[in-house]
């Protein structure tokens, strides 16, 4: 299973009389033409990535190797990242692939009427539909920006807004048939109506109609999430529509808004560290990391769970990616684990708890996420994530062996000093993309998307004269692959930006603020107030939703209050954490239990030990904060 598959396979296929209708094969006259855009389109997003990774790679090369440092390099990498996240996002549409929340239709039986389906896809055809106004508005303004190198027109960024908005119509119109059957063209006249009067709003409609309650529209967001729609999409919906309401702010706005929210330098290492991933998974890399790390501890009680951690460990200081390293470490190690006798409900918690550690250790995309945000040194939280993350390695694998001797879990086969040294021999290209990131990053010679780019090249290289496995159907699947997480993750992104900025304009953090400050000034009360609500906020949004929508509202009282930015931003790692493993949403979840086809309410069960265990690590930190800071006051 591949990082992006696993998410694609297990999220937003909302059901509706017991089908997956997110996922439905598109049919009627659009039907055909979506097959061509999809396949279009994921060549190009594809061909589009792989040029962004070049290019980011050139610069390197040219910045370390030949002393000359390329000023357009950043350009044509933000230009490209653009089309790349857009056009992949258009993919992601088609076959389902946009994280929702599905848990509350799923007890829908087939007796029920598609009223919600309905209005899930009324709402995407609005989006897309005043997506569609946004994008073209902005591209065709006069007196676009340029970029300083190149000067290139801002208008080529945008245009990627319009262009992804149509595709996505068109899949939106060709799965109606099967999604909503003989309500199709009624959610057609909806959704175009309710558009045309958003829109409308904007150009300035009368002043009552500038009168409804913000509080109505706010609760909007809870109702749009029940319903199943994708959360990008409701960030983006419920911004357009407050702005619509506003009376103030023209619809090109918000797709300005929507691109800003991705054109940021460091944001360039999510498509690279996602291909590295990727490749080390499709040229079977990743496999001789587990290998290794079995080969370690195989021979103690429970050592292939134990050794389940330790390969999680190693993968995310790769992908940067909590999904990809599930996916990639649990398509390896789960059905393995099964066959051994684990108990299955424990292998998909197991599996789950130790991919979403992921984001505890570097070069963590949460914690990229939180450093661009927030303005801190990414080094910085990098190294004050590693205690904090080793803490919960360690529980994790104490669980696993006390689990092992009370289930009598098995032993591995002793091995030979001289099979060690070949599953070490085996793995020494993927440490070596290990020592490449890491000690680029935290030694200062690379920045995160520096090291990306540089892993990228590195993995591919090795894995075409090295002697891994390798064939043009893997690179090629590695790049759509990488491609779509990085779209999955970017448009949240971008839509969440969107409603930060709404939020920051109608001064929602001074409110919260202020409000919290009502009731206690103690800092670490407050702290645990904060961790509460985000571990519920994690449960069903996804983590740069939170990272860009949610954290710079909380994160003034924090600072008010004489916290650290950097030790908050560890806090905040480690309640995604809690996140991801819990449901309905809980990702990394939802992942482990598609790839080992196990019930989600007995892996949930059984994740509940793996939560306690976060949480005890959550409470350490914030009681004792000079725990995240031991390894940066070693190395002052």
């Amino acid at each position: 299973m591949s990082p992006a598959g696993g998410v694609i396979e297990t999220l937003d296929a909302v059901p509706e009389s017991g089908a997956a209708a997110g996922r439905a094969n598109p049919s009627g006259p659009l039907a055909p033409v979506s097959s061509f855009l999809t396949g279009v389109t994921r060549a190009v997003s594809a061909t589009t990535l792989l040029a962004l990774v070049v290019v980011m790679f050139v610069g390197v090369f040219y910045r370390y190797v030949l002393n000359n440092a390329l000023a357009w390099t950043g350009e044509v990498a933000g230009l490209a990242t653009g089309w790349v996240v857009f056009l992949a996002a258009s993919t992601l549409l088609a076959k389902g692939g946009h994280p929702a929340i599905t848990a509350f239709l799923r007890p829908l039986s087939v007796a029920q009427p598609r009223w919600a389906g309905a209005l899930r896809e009324v709402c995407v055809g609005v989006y897309l539909l005043l997506l569609f106004v946004a994008g073209l508005a902005v591209t065709l303004s006069p007196g676009a920006p340029q970029t300083s190198s190149l000067h290139l027109t801002y208008a080529l960024l945008y245009a990627a807004i319009p262009v992804a908005a149509v595709i996505m119509l068109v899949h939106w119109g060709a799965r109606l048939r099967n999604s909503v059957d003989r309500l199709t063209l009624p959610v057609l006249g909806v959704a175009g109506v309710a558009a045309a009067f958003l829109w409308w709003l904007t150009q300035g409609a009368p002043a009552p109609l500038y009168a409804v309650p913000l509080v109505l529209l706010w609760l909007s967001l809870p109702v749009m999430f029940a319903l199943g729609v994708p959360i990008a999409v409701v960030l983006g919906l419920f911004s357009m529509t407050v702005l619509s309401f506003t009376g103030t702010v023209p619809l090109s706005i918000l797709a300005e808004r929507l691109y800003a929210g991705i054109d940021e330098p460091s944001f360039l290492a999510i498509p690279a560290l996602i291909l590295t991933g990727a490749l080390m998974l499709r040229t079977g890399m990743s496999t001789k990391l587990v290998a290794f790390a079995s080969s370690l501890v195989g021979r103690v009680r429970g050592g292939l769970a134990i050794s389940n951690v330790i390969a999680s460990v190693l993968f995310a200081d790769i992908s940067g990616s909590a999904v990809a390293d599930t996916a990639a470490i649990g398509s390896v190690m789960m059905p393995e684990m099964k066959k051994r006798g684990y108990e299955p409900g424990f292998v998909v918690a197991h599996q789950a708890a130790s991919g979403a550690m992921g984001t505890l250790f570097p070069p963590s995309i949460s914690m990229i996420i939180y450093a661009t945000v927030t303005s801190v040194s990414v080094t910085t939280l990098f190294l004050s994530s590693l205690v904090p993350g080793v803490i919960t390695a360690v529980l994790f694998m104490c669980l696993a062996y006390v689990l092992a001797r009370r289930f009598n879990y098995p032993r591995e086969a002793a091995i030979t000093p001289r099979e060690l040294g070949r599953a070490w021999a085996g793995a020494i290209p993927a440490t070596g993309a290990i020592a490449l990131v890491l000690g680029g990053i935290l030694g200062g010679v690379f920045t995160p998307p520096e090291a990306g780019a540089t892993a990228a090249a590195y993995v591919f290289v090795v894995s075409l004269f090295g002697g891994v496995r390798r064939s043009f159907q893997a690179f090629r699947m590695a790049l759509i692959e990488a491609a779509e997480t990085t779209a999955m993750v970017m448009f949240i992104i971008a839509n969440a930006a969107v409603m930060a900025w709404l939020m920051i304009s109608f001064q929602i953090p001074q409110t919260v603020v202020a409000s919290i400050e009502s009731l206690t000034t103690n800092r670490t009360v407050v702290t645990l107030l904060i961790c509460l609500v985000l571990i519920i906020l994690a449960i069903f949004l996804e983590p740069p939703a939170i990272l860009i929508a949610v954290v710079p509202i909380v994160l003034p009282l924090v600072t008010a209050l004489g916290g650290d930015p950097v030790h908050f931003g560890v806090v905040v790692m480690l309640t995604t954490t809690i996140g991801m493993i819990i449901p309905p949403i809980g990702i990394t979840l939802l992942v482990a239990a598609g790839i080992l086809n196990v019930r989600l309410e007995v892996a949930a069960r059984a994740a509940l030990q793996h939560v306690a265990l976060v949480a005890a690590t959550l409470l350490l930190v914030v009681l004792a904060p000079g725990v995240t800071a031991i390894l940066t006051g070693l190395l002052s």
